[in-house]
């Protein structure tokens, strides 16, 4: 049981990541559904790759929101230590 408990701040991490991945792509699919008289006209191979390339950029979006919950353990360590992390 202790093996699974060091994993488990990895895994809430990456539920974290993918739930802001999945809210940055409903919100490109609302926004391209709201503006759907003005791509009309276009390819559809050239929205798939504009999807594809938004989900890249939801990605890393959500990685870097997400760099304060990877160092919060390090700081709840070291005030445990004794140390005064104020």
């Amino acid at each position: 049981m202790n093996f699974l408990r060091r994993f488990d701040p990895a895994i809430r991490l990456l539920g974290c990541l993918l739930l802001l991945a999945i809210v940055f792509t409903l919100q490109r699919v609302a926004l391209t559904w709201f503006n759907l008289d003005r791509i009309a006209d276009s390819p559809e191979e050239e929205i798939l790759n504009s999807f594809l390339t938004g989900i890249r950029f939801d990605l890393r979006v959500a990685c870097i929101s997400a760099l304060p919950l990877i160092f919060l353990p390090v700081f709840q360590q070291l005030r445990f230590r004794g140390y005064k992390t104020n």
